[in-house]
């Protein structure tokens, strides 16, 4: 419980070629008669919620409402440009304030709009485990780090604290490295970019399995964030004055954005309908992420999962006769 003292590179080759492919499919009307739809290609952002957000909505989409889809995973940024030129059409997950000077440049410029929310309740920030908290009583605040230097020196920091920061190409990973230049610790401070959450993760498990210091980025909801004791370090409350400058202030609340194409809504209303009613929770993906850790399964099994076992969730979400049609592919599945 937390308490409060509070596919690495988007693969540019496949984004115009799935967009071109897109684009003919609409102006043949789909090769399946008239009415045949054109595709829905989803743009996952390469952390954990996010992908099992587009997989499960893109399977509604697909089998609930008849839409042929792709999903292209990438970073937030080179995502977020796709979204601006059409060559992706949905993501399910843009995080505000952390991309807010992109998503709101592309809103101004009319080429995207927002479709919806979820995960409401989250947090994120610095972190250390509970246990270093424990033992370490007067570490409350990121500006208390001045102090413990050596707690999370180790052998290959230089004499730094190792820091693991966000994922290069994330926007968070510029954030964390305004606040820790202007919280003063930039000398003070190894980062590490570890390459995936993937890599992260395993960094957090392996430190903790042996009771080691440990300090670094962290969110929920996520794997560790479920099933780990995480203290979230103290900083100056968040004011919009201080994100415009100097970042050395909490992160807000996080707004999470289902991000769509400009072109989404006229041609696809009734999956817009869709994900205005989407209303993916914290405690859903806590218990979908620890599943899947417990059983080695893929994303693609814990959409399935979910839609399997959730069916009084996402079933609020869409029309009887969508409900039925994902029903009737689910029993296919077998």
């Amino acid at each position: 419980m937390l308490q409060r003292g509070l596919r690495l590179k988007i693969r540019h080759s496949l984004i115009p070629v799935v967009a071109a492919l897109a684009l003919l499919v609409a102006a043949c009307g789909g090769g399946d008669g008239e009415d045949a739809k054109a595709p829905i290609v989803f743009g996952a952002p390469n952390w954990q919620s996010a992908e099992l957000q587009t997989w499960i909505a893109k399977y509604i989409v697909e089998h609930g409402y008849g839409y042929p889809t792709d999903v292209i995973p990438g970073g937030t940024i080179l995502l977020l440009q796709g979204l601006s030129q059409a060559d992706v059409h949905v993501m399910m997950e843009v995080w505000l304030p952390n991309a807010a000077e992109a998503w709101e440049k592309a809103l101004g410029e009319g080429t995207v709009a927002p479709a919806g929310e979820s995960l409401r309740e989250n947090w994120q920030g610095f972190v250390i485990p509970q246990y270093v908290k424990d033992q370490y009583p007067g570490l409350v605040s990121v500006a208390d780090l001045f102090d413990y230097i050596e707690v999370f020196a180790t052998s290959d920091s230089r004499g730094k604290i190792r820091f693991l920061n966000c994922i290069s190409g994330w926007a968070c990973e510029e954030v964390n490295t305004q606040k820790i230049a202007s919280y003063g610790l930039t000398d003070h401070v190894q980062s590490i970019d570890p390459g995936s959450q993937s890599a992260l993760w395993a960094d957090l498990a392996g430190s903790y399995a042996r009771g080691e210091p440990w300090i670094g980025y962290a969110w929920s909801p996520t794997l560790v964030s479920a099933r780990y004791d995480l203290y979230l370090l103290e900083e100056p409350p968040y004011s919009d004055e201080c994100w415009e400058t100097t970042k050395a202030c909490a992160y807000e609340t996080g707004t999470v954005l289902i991000g769509v194409h400009a072109s989404l809504p006229d041609r696809a209303p009734d999956v817009m309908e869709f994900f205005d009613r989407w209303d993916y929770a914290v405690a859903s993906q806590n218990e979908l992420v620890l599943w899947l850790d417990e059983n080695n399964a893929a994303t693609e099994d814990g959409a399935i999962h979910f839609l399997r076992t959730k069916r009084d969730v996402w079933s609020a979400w869409v029309p009887d006769d969508v409900a039925e049609r994902v029903d009737a592919a689910l029993a296919d599945e077998g």
